[in-house]
């Protein structure tokens, strides 16, 4: 069974306990009626910048040791990366403080550090080949 469904409003605001402030796409991973994680991308419109974002729940965060955990998360990212994927601008992720593994995930799946600036990472979309003749 695929627990993973497109984000609503309704689903974030299960998750976060309020309505989301943005407008955003991605996933929410459902376990049992609960929202466990979510997933996805938005446009801050305030930078002109893309955000991709990867929010577990305390109680996911704290079974990340068990393989099953771990291939939620990665499916997750993957659904995520594939829509930041069609994106022709960099995207930006924030890696929490206090959240054991967060940044070496984030340069695992291909964000790099943004240099002065603690946390803020950034995924370079590839730059298209030119094929000269």
């Amino acid at each position: 069974m695929n627990n993973f469904q497109p984000l609503s409003a309704e689903l974030a605001e299960r998750f976060y306990g309020s309505a989301p402030a943005r407008t955003q796409r991605g996933y929410a991973y459902i376990e049992e009626g609960q929202v466990l994680a979510v997933f996805g991308i938005y446009h801050d419109p305030a930078s002109a910048r893309y955000v991709a974002f990867f929010d577990l729940s305390k109680a996911t965060r704290t079974e990340m040791h068990t393989v099953r955990r771990r291939r939620q998360l990665l499916k997750g990212i993957r659904l995520v990366m594939d829509m930041i994927g069609t994106k022709r601008a960099p995207v930006h992720a924030l890696s929490q403080p206090g959240i054991e593994a967060a940044a070496s995930m984030l340069e695992r799946i291909g964000f790099e550090p943004v240099p002065n600036h603690q946390g803020i990472y950034q995924w370079q979309a590839p730059q298209p080949t030119s094929q000269q003749h």
